[in-house]
């Protein structure tokens, strides 16, 4: 496990963190709206964060790359998915690996990459792009 390079500031961060989230839930449960304040979000923003923690040199790249984050997040949803797996009931004839599945049967899945795919480092993100576009 890595070290975070500024325990007393992560702390104080997360500290943070869970007391706006605190009364944020506090406030939903009052009165219920439609936004991203559910807990796989809360779930993956804490271990969004927690990574960030402990890998100083990803975070200090981010702040200088902001055209990056849009694939953080994808790769922070890899590394650490806020649902592990997910069941559904199908509508319609399905296929994978061979084997058939009937409409109205259950079925579950938890998220891989696709098929094909391969990743260098599938618990980090190592292979994140550092280059900073260049102005044509």
């Amino acid at each position: 496990m890595e070290r975070i390079a500024d325990p007393a500031g992560a702390a104080s961060a997360i500290q943070s963190l869970k007391g706006y989230l605190d009364e944020l839930i506090r406030a939903r449960r009052r009165q219920p709206e439609d936004d991203i304040v559910k807990e796989t979000t809360i779930i993956a923003m804490g271990a969004s964060m927690l990574y960030l923690a402990r890998n100083p040199g990803l975070k200090a790249r981010l702040r200088e790359n902001a055209e990056l984050l849009e694939l953080a997040v994808e790769e922070f949803l890899r590394i650490e998915p806020p649902a592990q797996a997910h069941a559904r009931t199908l509508s319609a004839d399905v296929e994978v690996h061979g084997r058939r599945s009937a409409p109205a049967s259950g079925c579950s899945y938890s998220g891989p990459p696709p098929i094909g795919t391969r990743i260098s480092s599938p618990t980090r993100i190592d292979s994140f792009p550092i280059a900073t576009p260049t102005a044509t």
